[in-house]
């Protein structure tokens, strides 16, 4: 993602920091759906998709305000 200039995800505390595979939470400000990247569409929980943020730390004219990952 780099696109993005800043955190836009966080852990706080042991619990979370020794979750393996997990990047943590949303940070404040931001705000991030899984779609189809064929349609926009949003997904379910537990789906594959892209990952679309935004927020104060995406870069403006990023691919239409959104991030593929």
């Amino acid at each position: 993602m780099t696109e993005t200039g800043g955190g836009a995800t966080r852990t706080l505390g042991p619990e979370e920091t020794s979750q393996h595979a997990s990047v943590g939470r949303l940070s404040e400000n931001m705000e991030a759906k899984i779609v189809d990247p064929e349609t926009g569409e949003a997904l379910d929980p537990g789906q594959r998709g892209e990952l679309w943020l935004r927020g104060p730390t995406v870069m403006k004219g990023s691919d239409h305000g959104h991030i593929g990952c």
